[in-house]
């Protein structure tokens, strides 16, 4: 089973390996080893308006990680684990545990970490209104690469950094572009994921980071009935 499971940490990294000053083909490897999402045109924060006052953010997807990570901030807790990865924070990075699972995260965590803003992922995390009042809630919902591009914008402007937001965008646009142009010979890809060892998922392209690969390659996984959906389980035996 290992030969066929890919790392797929969270929705967004594509976006931040493509923020910095690497070549592209580090872009392209990054795209590939660990894909991503930031989040998009469909997001719903509670409060349209830019608050630059927002310092503290809790996140629960890892698109609130990436974004944050472009837009040069860091989150006060946490409970995706994408924000344990060096690239992101470093690893002496000072950031909170939020406990639960990642469909159920604690609210007592949130709340002790006294954030100016929580940031969850739709379908997941929109329940949790309620429970965290008056912390604002925003939630985002990542559809593709344009939906991950839509919601770092979001973000930005949430959080009163549009103009880092915009900078990051053009960056990751640019580079895109030559990843997309290099590719001679495109290959079939898929990412898979587990969480109990046992049952098998694949992203389909609704999901960003899949949505990014089938820029790249031939994406192998796809269920023309589930559209808006960013994963469908799977057996070994489909796969193969």
């Amino acid at each position: 089973m290992k030969r066929f499971l890919l790392l797929t940490a969270g929705l967004a990294f594509a976006l931040a390996a493509c923020g910095d000053d690497n070549s592209s083909d580090d872009v392209a490897s990054s795209a590939t080893e660990a894909s991503a999402s930031v989040a998009d045109e469909s997001a719903e924060p509670t409060d349209d308006a830019a608050d630059a006052s927002i310092e503290r953010v809790v996140c629960l997807t890892g698109a609130c990680i990436d974004g944050l990570y472009l837009l040069g901030m860091q989150p006060v807790a946490a409970n995706d684990f994408l924000h344990f990865s060096d690239v992101y924070f470093g690893p002496d990075a000072d950031i909170g545990p939020v406990s639960g699972s990642f469909f159920e995260p604690s609210i007592e965590d949130i709340v002790a970490a006294e954030p100016d803003l929580v940031i969850g992922i739709a379908g997941v995390h929109d329940a949790l209104e309620t429970s965290l009042d008056p912390i604002p809630l925003m939630i985002v919902d990542p559809i593709g690469v344009e939906g991950a591009i839509d919601t770092l914008r979001d973000i930005g402007e949430r959080v009163g950094r549009p103009a880092e937001a915009e900078e990051a965008i053009s960056s990751f646009e640019d580079r895109w572009a030559t990843v997309t142009t290099s590719v001679e010979s495109p290959r079939s890809s898929v990412i898979l994921f587990t969480f109990d060892g046992v049952t098998v998922g694949a992203e389909l392209l609704a999901a960003p980071a899949a949505s990014l690969l089938d820029g790249i390659s031939d994406y192998a996984y796809q269920v023309e009935d589930v559209q808006g959906e960013h994963s469908a389980t799977l057996s070994l035996e489909e796969l193969l």
